[in-house]
């Protein structure tokens, strides 16, 4: 069943997903007041790094990047996409904000202060973010993924509910926990805390997981359950979202709005050496979605640019 919600989901993005941009587009770009395309301002992607920290795996993320970023509007690139069913980037300038303070005040303007109340609040019931190896929670990222009928489009929650409980993807066992250690596994306790994964090696082109977390009394010890997810992915100057998703059962406790929140302050903090140099996030096109996706990007001030793809 989850292999026909994948085949579901490839349909999508290489047939339906093309002409649902092309009718959107227009409506879309005018609640930004844009009247059409041309108009756009354009964001100037460099892939590459003048950094001599790359490795080898390096390469094949840029090119997957490339390949990528042809499906919108000026990504460049071999693409059979006419521009006209290209999305338009969905992107926050980071260049534009100093710092987050300055960032926070802008949606603090653009919500009346909506936003960050919720932010406060979620934070106050005690969800909490923090860095993740996303293997370490598989049947919680599964979870997640199925806890709506209707998730990313047409991955449909009726096509993997019913597979059985032993196909599930299971979170990390004490013994894969030991291997990355390099401990022996009789020395990690079953339900011991997951560690953090280690930072990228290249600081141009990497991939970072954040999760959103409850804690859970289970009646011995407190459980950390993840609620939500942002994965992250880096070449040169921008990095997008590949994964954005928060539990069902949450979202109507602001979760993934105090994880984005969050985000943003590591991000525009600009501390670690990692977020050094990023110009643009990027989070899909502003066609994706329903209305209430594309109110939710805009409260985070992402707004619409054309891409241009240095060699």
């Amino acid at each position: 069943m989850a292999d026909a919600a994948d085949a579901l989901h490839r349909l999508q993005l290489s047939c339906v997903e093309p002409l649902i941009i092309a009718t959107r587009k227009r409506r879309r770009l005018a609640a930004f007041g844009i009247a059409s395309p041309e108009r756009l301002a354009c964001a100037d992607l460099a892939l590459m790094a003048d950094s001599g920290a790359c490795v080898p795996p390096c390469s094949a993320l840029i090119a997957a990047e490339r390949r990528y970023l042809a499906r919108y509007l000026g990504g460049g690139g071999a693409s059979f996409i006419p521009p006209r069913w290209r999305g338009v980037p969905a992107v926050i300038e980071l260049d534009r904000y100093p710092d987050f303070a300055s960032y926070a005040d802008r949606v603090r303007r653009h919500s009346k202060g909506g936003v960050l109340r919720q932010v406060r609040r979620a934070r106050a019931q005690g969800f909490f973010c923090k860095r993740i190896h996303r293997d370490f929670y598989r049947r919680q990222v599964f979870a997640i993924d199925t806890s709506k009928r209707f998730r990313s489009g047409l991955v449909l929650k009726s096509l993997v509910r019913r597979q059985p409980a032993s196909d599930l993807p299971a979170d990390i066992s004490p013994a894969e926990i030991a291997a990355y250690l390099g401990r022996p596994a009789v020395r990690i306790a079953d339900g011991a805390p997951l560690p953090e994964p280690p930072s990228p090696v290249c600081a141009q082109h990497w991939n970072i997981d954040w999760g959103m977390f409850q804690c859970e009394d289970t009646g011995s010890a407190p459980r950390e359950r993840l609620v939500g997810y942002l994965f992250l992915r880096r070449a040169g100057n921008i990095v997008r979202t590949v994964g954005l998703m928060g539990h069902g059962d949450y979202l109507a406790q602001n979760v993934m709005k105090l994880l984005f929140h969050d985000i943003m302050q590591w991000l525009l903090a600009r501390a670690d050496p990692h977020v050094v140099g990023l110009r643009y996030l990027l989070y899909g096109a502003i066609e994706h979605g329903n209305d209430g996706l594309l109110a939710w990007k805009r409260s985070f001030e992402f707004a619409p640019l054309r891409f241009a793809v240095r060699e």
